[in-house]
């Protein structure tokens, strides 16, 4: 039996990221007749992602003599889930297990995913309030291990904004504003030229509550109060505190438009508050960890992006 894989080919298993009416194809080439009924015949899996550019699908191939045992996985992108299995078969199981002994078309189905879904969630609980938080920023790889640690600096978020890519650190800019929740796509938005956001008209009712439009804490989980970050923190305790505490806060800074600015000095941290003074264009507030002190700060463009730190929801 010999097996042909289309698209790219790593280690044994097929990767593809393809548009809508695009395919992922695994053809088996059936010509020492070990599959019944096949005379010689190719078969051909055809996975169809939709829609576009919403994951990836990883297709394994167990060679049984008696048809191409295929396990299909769909990963999703940042930004999305996956939601079940259309085409061939009607199912939410993911992997999924197909034999191939006829010509296949699968359609991996995602919609879209408002809520972080690449940092691990490892509760800890405060000493001082009992409330219980994640232990990294979102976006971050580890634990900060110290103020300046890099790969505990995590993603940073416009205020209100879901997990829709522009969080990354290394993401485009545009400057022109949504006039959606969702602006559909993972670029950064900040036009200096008009209100102080990325949304207009505004929108105050953005991450409010483990509910809230946008909220890009995973599941159980929601953007704190400024309210609930002084409760953990006295105005004297600046960024060495915060670095050493229960939560390692790393000294992460923020985005503008001109790019990264104070990193590895100062960590900022948004909370869920609006500031509707001045009354035309409303703002945001942060925490904000000082080399000595820590405070409260309701002056801040929501185009502005900062670090996020989730605490877990209480019914």
């Amino acid at each position: 039996m010999k097996t042909k894989l289309k698209s790219y080919i790593f280690a044994g298993f097929v990767l593809c990221s393809l548009p809508l009416f695009q395919q992922c194809s695994s053809m088996i080439d059936t010509e020492d007749g070990n599959n019944p009924g096949s005379d010689g015949a190719d078969f051909t899996e055809n996975v169809i992602i939709n829609p576009e550019n919403a994951g990836e699908i990883k297709i394994t191939s167990n060679n049984s003599g008696n048809g191409e045992e295929l396990v299909i996985e769909a990963i999703a992108n940042e930004g999305w889930r996956f939601t079940e299995w259309s085409g061939e078969i009607s199912e939410r199981r993911n992997p999924a297990s197909i034999t191939l002994d006829r010509d296949i078309t699968l359609i991996a189905e995602f919609d879209q995913w408002e809520r972080d879904n690449v940092t691990t969630v490892n509760p800890v609980t405060s000493p001082r309030t009992g409330r219980v938080w994640m232990d990294r920023n979102l976006g971050a790889s580890r634990v900060a291990v110290s103020a300046s640690d890099q790969q505990a600096y995590g993603h940073f978020y416009q205020w209100g904004r879901a997990a829709d890519g522009h969080q990354r650190r290394n993401s485009q800019m545009t400057t022109e504003l949504s006039v959606n929740d969702k602006p559909g796509h993972a670029l950064y938005i900040f036009n200096a030229d008009s209100i102080p956001d990325w949304r207009s008209p505004q929108n105050d009712s953005l991450w409010q509550g483990v509910n809230g439009i946008n909220n890009p804490c995973p599941e159980g989980y929601r953007i704190p109060t400024h309210e609930e970050w002084r409760a953990e923190f006295d105005m004297l305790q600046g960024m060495d505190v915060a670095a050493g505490s229960f939560l390692r806060i790393p000294a992460a800074g923020g985005r503008n438009e001109t790019g990264i600015y104070n990193a590895g000095d100062i960590g900022r941290y948004y909370t869920s508050n609006i500031n509707t003074t001045p009354s035309e264009y409303h703002k945001s507030y942060y925490f904000e960890f000082r080399s000595t002190a820590s405070i409260v700060s309701g002056n801040v463009r929501r185009s502005t992006a900062v670090s996020v730190r989730c605490i877990q929801h209480e019914s």
